[in-house]
Order: structure tokens, then sequence, then C-alpha cells
């Protein structure tokens, strides 16, 4: 049999197949993560993407066993028993493996065969979700349409929300009075990181957003709301300047509780990192339609499976504001993090990247 290779992140999907498989769903959670009782999502089919001819592997769950088709062929019917013997082994596998990066898996290779999956993880041809699900309506039997999800993974190294990129950096006018500005300018310039930001602050300049350089992201943000590019541009410039990286933490510091002014800015953060998770790209145009939102399942350090879905999508944000940070990507490949001087003007770019927490 052929071992297949793929870092936690992919093998953790191939884990969720077999999870949903076995359990018949998973329960939504809370911000906390915590299972919220009575809240089961029963699941009836799972849609997987295969290999670009084989096109999708579908999953019919009936009582004790699972049937599998490639396109209207059934290829296999196996016991939910024996996926839920072979996932524990997967799990085990996961959790005592220290490789951060790509690693075998005969347990995952083994639990592959058994669902005639020919990859691990979703292909890159799904953009938005690495699965899809039907599932029991909220109001009876009535199955749901057909909805895709995201799978992120606590097993390993957290993973990122949003990645960094050229369309990700924002630009920040120099302002404060300073009769040596060509002085200061080369003091600032070739200076880097907190040494970087320090001085600036030391000279007695302020910073100023002057645009972001992706206008497409500047447009997506002012679909939440016409003052979301202020709000994010506040909450990254805290984030170089200070000692705080979790989000929420900073947040809170550029818009303190209890300030009635304050519950604007929070709310739209929290919207911001939804639609993100709900696949809103910072290059790509975003009709910022929320009700197309799918989901996010979580996979736990201790193996359980956790929904994010529709119906507790404020429970899905306050749990994004409460578990991701912000991070610096890096500022060669990015081109950002310098002073430089335009049209008589001192200028920074700076640049926004969020990860998970755990």
């Amino acid at each position: 049999m052929a071992i297949n290779a793929g870092n936690k992140g992919e093998w953790s999907e191939l884990y969720t197949l077999g999870y949903l498989l076995t359990h018949g769903g998973g329960y939504a959670a809370d911000a906390q993560q915590r299972r919220i009782p009575g809240s089961f999502h029963r699941v009836l089919e799972i849609f997987v993407d295969g290999l670009q001819s084989n096109g999708f592997r579908t999953y019919r769950i009936s009582e004790d066993l699972v049937e599998i088709h490639s396109d209207s062929t059934i290829v296999g019917i196996v016991e939910r028993k024996k996926i839920g013997e072979l996932i524990e082994r997967v799990l085990d596998d996961l959790t005592s493996n220290l490789n951060s990066k790509t690693f075998l898996l005969e347990s995952g290779s083994q639990l592959m065969a058994l669902l005639a999956r020919d990859r691990i993880a979703a292909s890159s041809r799904q953009k938005s979700h690495d699965l899809e699900l039907i599932l029991v309506g909220r109001q009876g039997e009535i199955p749901s349409p057909r909805v895709g999800f995201s799978v992120k993974s606590q097993i390993g190294s957290p993973s990122t929300l949003l990645n960094a990129s050229g369309a990700t950096n924002l630009t920040y006018r120099l302002t404060g009075h300073s009769a040596e500005k060509k002085r200061d300018l080369d003091e600032l310039i070739g200076k880097r990181g907190k040494a970087l930001f320090s001085s600036i602050r030391e000279l007695g300049y302020s910073l100023v957003l002057d645009g972001f350089d992706n206008k497409q992201f500047e447009k997506n943000l002012q679909k939440i709301d016409s003052r979301m590019p202020n709000y994010l541009a506040e909450v990254i410039e805290s984030f170089y300047f200070g000692a705080e990286s979790q989000l929420a933490n900073i947040a809170r510091v550029a818009y303190p509780p209890g300030d009635e002014a304050s519950e604007q800015p929070i709310f739209k953060l929290k919207q911001l990192l939804g639609a993100v998770a709900m696949g809103m790209r910072p290059s790509q145009s975003w009709d910022g339609d929320i009700t197309k939102f799918k989901g996010m399942i979580l996979v736990k350090t201790d193996g359980d499976v956790l929904f994010y879905y529709l119906y507790n999508v404020s429970e899905f944000q306050d749990f994004l504001f409460e578990n991701v940070k912000l991070e610096q990507a890096s500022n060669g490949r990015h081109n950002f993090g310098r002073v430089y001087e335009e049209d008589g003007l001192m200028k920074i770019k700076l640049n926004l990247q969020i990860r998970f927490t755990r």
C-alpha cells in the first residue's frame, strides 16, 4: 500500500472526515471552544474533492454503514465502527508526531484506503472550503442545502486566518512638526522593527492612514462599514508600536471597553474576522453578502470536532475575536516596515497577517 505524505493541517482534514462519518456529525461550539449542549449538527452526506480526473467522493451515512460513491457508482461500503477504530490511531499518531512539516502517516494512509480517498486533503480548486455537507435541518428532518466548511486544526502549529501579501499593505504618513525633517529622515531610513518604531515615537511623529495599497481590499472593508478601513488601520498601528499581539487585547486598548464610542469598532472588527473566515480575500471582489457564510470546523487537540455554523454566527465571530493574533510577516518579501520619502512626505507601509493562537 502506498504511504502518503502531508502536514498536520492536511492530515487533520482526513481525520475530520473520518470523525464525521464515525459520529454522524459534531456539536456546535461557543466562543470558548466548548460544546453547546443540545446543538448537535447531524450530517447525512459528505462531499470531498478528489483528483482532477475523479471529481468528488460522496459519503452517505446510514445507521451503521457509510456508502462511498464516485459520481453515481458505489465504490465502497464501510462499517462506521471500523472507521472509528482507525481514526483513534490517526489521532494518536498525529498528536505524538513532533514534525512540523510534511511527514508520513501509515495509519492515515490506511484510513485513505478504507475511505477510497486519492488525496489527503482538498485541492486548491476548493477556494473557500475543504469539504461540503448535507445536514439535518434545524426544524426537523428536512435536509439542508449542500454547504461548504473549512477545517482549522489546533493539532500542530496554529494556522493563519489571513495570509500576508502585498495586498495587505497599508501606507501611513508620518505627521508632526519637525524643524529637522531631513535629519529625522536620515535617522529613520535603514532602521527596521522595534528600533524603527521607537525612533518614530521618540522624534514625536504620529501616523495617519494614507491609504490601502490594494484598493479592492479597501472596497471590501467599506462594504462592512464605511469606517472599517480606519478601524483596521488603528489596530494595525497599535500592534506595530506596542507590545501586544492578541487582537482582542489590541482592540480593547485602541477602543476601551465602557466607552460607548468603542462598541461600533469592536463589533465591526468581529464582522471583519467573520467575513475573512467566510471567504473574503483582500485582492478579490467581495459582494459583502454574509448570508453566503458556510462555516468552519475546528479540530481540537483532544480530537473533538466542533462546528461554527451560520446558526451560531455570533458565537463564531466572538470565537475568532478571542482566538487570533496579529503577526509580522516577512518585510523583505512584502516590502513594508521602512520609512521613505514620497512627494515631500515621510511615509511607512505596515502589513496585516492574522493567525490563530490555538
